[in-house]
């Protein structure tokens, strides 16, 4: 057995979408490391900030918050794609024949840029309802946004979320091939109701 840790760590150097600020961790004088003292830092950042769960409140004013996220989710079965076929998708014939997913019980998604994409392309209404309807629930990826940076509409967060699709971006995909896994993705569990930084695990048998 195999485990990856996908997870993309959070320091102030962590990389954040364009305009978001970058986690600052202050230690507090107060509380250095001393004869009976401990260190206690202090984290500021956005629930968008490294590996990291978008609710569809993220953009849907209606849409389901994080405390909506289902712990059943925690966990399940996952396949790594190459996206570069997104841009060419027509109908389900043309898809990638590892995600002609009906029947394998695949809970996430997650589309690899590996190092030749840095946009994510647009995806089309029918291919979402396709995975909607093959019972994926989150789709992920490991590039800051599954939107171009120039993107206003936000289209394919609008489209995925809108379809109560869970998003997953940032993810560290250096030391992973296509195929396969078993996922684990825990999402913090706060009260913000836009999204939360995650810890996420691939498992290989």
């Amino acid at each position: 057995m195999k485990i990856i840790d996908i997870t993309v760590p959070i320091s102030e150097k962590t990389p954040v979408f364009p305009g978001d600020p970058h986690p600052v961790i202050t230690s507090h004088k107060s509380h250095l490391l001393y004869e009976n003292g401990v260190i206690v830092s202090e984290l500021n950042l956005t629930t968008h900030s490294g590996t990291h769960i978008d609710a569809p409140a993220h953009v849907e004013p209606n849409g389901l918050c994080m405390d909506s996220f289902p712990v059943e989710l925690v966990e399940g079965r996952a396949c790594v794609v190459d996206m570069s076929w997104i841009t060419h998708f027509e109908s389900v014939a043309s898809l990638p024949k590892e995600i002609r997913i009906q029947d394998c019980n695949l809970k996430m998604l997650i589309f690899a840029s590996n190092s030749k994409f840095s946009v994510f392309p647009n995806m089309k209404p029918r291919l979402i309802d396709y995975l909607k309807q093959s019972g994926v629930e989150i789709i992920a990826t490991d590039l800051l946004s599954i939107d171009a940076v120039n993107d206003k509409s936000l289209h394919n967060h609008r489209l995925i979320l809108g379809s109560n699709i869970w998003i997953a971006e940032n993810l560290d995909l250096s030391d992973v091939e296509n195929g396969f896994y078993r996922y684990i993705i825990a999402p913090m569990k706060t009260s913000a109701i836009d999204g939360a930084p995650a810890r996420a695990i691939l498992i290989k048998d």
